[in-house]
């Protein structure tokens, strides 16, 4: 474990930049201070999962899963896999396929 894992801080280190990126993973909150990514031209949708809003959801649905009562008593924001519509998703050559 690194010290960023140990003492749950942010690691700037494992950043790059928005320019290189092909696919991005975004969870899209009213309240995020960043970017809205689902709303740019530049990224298109690949995957949407449910994830837990803690502050819309209430006790004890938001701890402990009770079929057709926690769905209807949590809130959820949309977790997103989003891709790239500038840059082409890079591909592996056959090469680096014999070698894995």
């Amino acid at each position: 474990w690194s010290t960023s894992h140990r003492d749950n801080k942010e690691d700037f280190s494992r950043y790059v930049k928005e320019e290189e990126c092909h696919y991005l993973v975004d969870l899209a909150s009213p309240q995020q201070a960043e970017k809205h990514y689902e709303q740019s031209s530049d990224w298109e949708e690949v995957a949407r999962f449910p994830f837990l809003d803690l502050p819309a959801s209430r006790f004890p649905y938001k701890s402990l899963y009770i079929p057709l009562l926690s769905p209807a008593k949590n809130g959820y924001l949309p977790y997103l896999v989003l891709r790239s519509r500038s840059r082409t998703t890079p591909r592996m050559s056959y090469s680096e396929k014999e070698e894995t």
